[in-house]
């Protein structure tokens, strides 16, 4: 679905958090802390504008957004993997130099293998460059369609990917923020 944001069709977004510290995303993740400098890397710049003040209206856009935690990508041989959760954010708290987010997991990929890095990067959507880097990006993209391809690579938690169908977000964030001016 595309809806209007007052300057043309808008795709949906997801949240993409990425850490090289496979242990940021191991086990049970409460909260998630990430250097400013590293807020918005690959995202589209009309959006990183309108976000980049970490103002409450772009906390609030964030945080209806479904989430990707994610490791960067880790290579053994020939193939490629990297620790996948999906979820949601809340309590979204810019610092001077660091932003805190609690992560709520509602599918834990764990450790999924791809076969190379071209097809983990047509996962998300991604070049190979940003799954080797730490960052939050807001990207554009159907976070259903990311779910589906892990039920492809996971097919023992399909079950539980068609659970979050209840959870999609359609960016109803981008009308307010747009009569905000943003």
């Amino acid at each position: 679905m595309r809806l209007a944001n007052g300057m043309g069709l808008m795709t949906e977004n997801f949240n993409y958090i990425s850490f090289g510290n496979w242990e940021y995303v191991e086990g049970n993740v409460d909260v998630v802390t990430i250097g400013r400098g590293r807020m918005f890397e690959y995202t589209p710049p009309d959006t990183e504008k309108r976000l980049e003040s970490l103002d409450s209206t772009a906390i609030a856009f964030l945080e209806k957004l479904p989430t990707f935690l994610c490791s960067e990508i880790k290579s053994a041989g020939d193939a490629v993997s990297m620790l996948i959760k999906y979820g949601r954010i809340s309590d979204t708290t810019p610092g001077r130099r660091e932003v805190s987010t609690t992560f709520e997991t509602l599918v834990d990929f764990g450790e999924v293998g791809f076969d190379d890095i071209e097809m983990a990067g047509s996962v998300f959507g991604a070049d190979r460059f940003q799954l080797y880097r730490t960052h939050w990006a807001v990207r554009e993209g159907d976070a259903q369609e990311v779910l589906a391809r892990l039920a492809d690579l996971k097919p023992n938690l399909a079950h539980l990917i068609g659970e979050q169908g209840g959870h999609r977000q359609l960016n109803e964030a981008w009308i307010p923020m747009c009569d905000d001016g943003l």
